[in-house]
């Protein structure tokens, strides 16, 4: 049972000084960076009975868990602000994968004094969200992800990627009742039907996620995808948007968080209502791509090489689950929130993807309005039956 085991604190050798650094909330928020909707294979531990051990191990600060490649991790942070972090299995290999993926090599110190000098309002913004750090994930888990975040919300999202995760991925570990899998490789997708995919909550999604592994699998699979690394902004946007249901703020989301694309800017309705309210100062208009691009290049100019990353701190402050928060009222004007009944608090991440979603709304559209029709003219003749 992983809560027997004793709380480490997260550490990485420092390429600069080849020395050993100790990872502090100041350098990673772990709320901020792990649920802020660049990633969702993390979740709150909710369980009363490690909430308990915690709390009597004087580790009563928000726990959270999740599945990274083959390890089971839970990470905290304790009472003197250090990070502290557990896994199965835990070895070497481990350290040099959070090292990766947390991208401590970058100092954000030194960013975020860049990125003020560019906008001065921007110093309330890091002041309540310091901590925050871009993910570099998996490329083929970004993908599958950020198809499934399609005209959705962060907690109806997680909910689809931890149920494929469930049904396709490997078998890590049992703890307290719960088992726990991997996210699926393409190896494993691609088996899958896209019927299964729909009865499983996915929607019209489920035809681009089958379809999507059947092109990744031609161009090379998960080594192509891997390959695009380090390509030009415009190459590895051409590639993504070619596969079905990858629309221009999808692809810079996948190029953003798992490519090393640091000043792609994935405009969604957060983004928009920041552009127009905060900058622009003027009336909103419907989202062309020609405003995608003046929205996009304009964050890009004014913060530069690593405008993706800076973007990511206007839209944490505008995601409804972290509105109110110290500070935020000042930087980001309230904006229409919607939901999806689910309870979830967070607005929907809107897109403005693909000719497909359209498609697929303009049928949901007909269906319903043909059905209404359909119920009031039995109604009627039943009335005249009578």
């Amino acid at each position: 049972m992983i809560s027997k085991l004793p709380w480490k604190i997260l550490e990485y050798t420092s390429k600069a000084t080849n020395e050993k650094v100790k990872v502090t909330s100041r350098m990673l928020s772990l709320r901020y960076t792990l649920v802020n909707g660049q990633a969702f294979i993390w979740h709150p531990l909710v369980n009363e009975e490690e909430k308990l051990n915690d709390i009597m191990s004087q580790k009563p600060n928000e726990i959270y868990h999740g599945i990274l490649k083959k390890y089971y991790l839970q990470f905290t942070t304790d009472d003197n602000g250090y990070v502290n972090y557990r896994a199965i299995p835990d070895d070497e290999n481990l350290n040099t994968l959070l090292h990766d993926y947390f991208q401590f090599d970058y100092d954000y110190e030194e960013l975020i004094k860049e990125w003020v000098k560019c906008d001065k309002q921007f110093q309330e913004v890091v002041q309540t969200f310091r901590g925050l750090r871009i993910l570099r994930q998996d490329p083929f888990e970004c993908l599958i992800q950020f198809i499934c975040s399609q005209n959705n919300n962060i907690a109806r999202i997680t909910k689809l990627i931890t149920a494929i995760c469930e049904k396709y991925g490997e078998f890590i570990l049992e703890d307290n009742g719960k088992k726990y899998y991997s996210f699926p490789s393409l190896a494993h997708l691609k088996k899958v039907n896209e019927k299964t995919l729909r009865d499983m909550g996915f929607g019209y999604r489920a035809k681009y996620i089958t379809e999507c592994v059947k092109m990744i699998e031609e161009k090379g699979g998960e080594e192509w995808l891997q390959s695009l690394r380090g390509k030009e902004y415009k190459v590895i946007m051409k590639e993504l948007t070619s596969l079905m249901g990858i629309g221009k703020k999808v692809a810079d989301c996948i190029a953003l968080f798992s490519l090393d694309c640091k000043n792609a800017i994935p405009v969604d309705t957060h983004v928009y209502q920041i552009y127009f309210k905060k900058y622009k100062k003027g009336e909103s208009k419907a989202l062309t791509d020609k405003l995608y691009y003046e929205i996009s290049g304009f964050f890009q100019d004014k913060f530069g090489e690593y405008a993706g990353w800076a973007h990511s701190y206007l839209f944490t402050a505008d995601l409804a689950k972290f509105k109110g928060e110290k500070g935020t009222e000042k930087v980001i004007e309230k904006v229409l929130e919607e939901s999806d009944g689910e309870g979830s608090g967070n607005r929907k991440r809107k897109t403005y993807d693909s000719k497909e979603d359209k498609i697929e709304k303009d049928k949901k559209v007909k269906k319903t309005t043909e059905k209404k029709a359909s119920d009031k003219k039995k109604n009627v003749e039943k009335k005249n039956k009578k």
